[in-house]
This record gives structure tokens, C-alpha cells and sequence, in this order.
């Protein structure tokens, strides 16, 4: 994999995992205003990565 590709990648996955925490914790608060539970916001990273690595994986191994 090239340094272009690369560094491609990883700010596309950076972006959607960044997004995602921000949204997860924006509709948690918003669904259960009065809680005292917060969204742990690294298990919807953790996701996002794991589904964007295989797609990409998968993609590459399709090539």
C-alpha cells in the first residue's frame, strides 16, 4: 500500500469513527435526557473501525 493510499484511508476512517461518537453521544443524551448512564462512545468506534477494516480488507482481497 502506498503513503497516498495510505494516509487516504486512514482519514476517511478517522472522519467516520469521529462522526459516529459525535452522533452516538448527541442522540443518547437526546433519547434518555434524564439519565444518569452515558454512551460509551469507544464501543461505537470500536464498531465503525472493525466494519470499515473488513469491508476494506475484503475489498482489497476481491481486487
Amino acid at each position: 500500500m502506498n503513503k497516498k493510499r495510505f494516509w487516504k484511508i486512514f482519514i476517511i476512517v478517522f472522519v467516520i469513527a469521529f462522526v459516529a461518537n459525535i452522533m452516538t453521544a448527541y442522540f443518547w443524551s437526546r433519547a434518555f435526557p434524564d439519565s444518569s448512564w452515558s454512551w460509551d462512545v469507544s464501543t461505537t468506534t470500536a464498531g465503525m473501525l472493525a466494519l470499515i477494516i473488513a469491508y476494506v480488507q475484503r475489498h482489497d482481497d476481491n481486487k
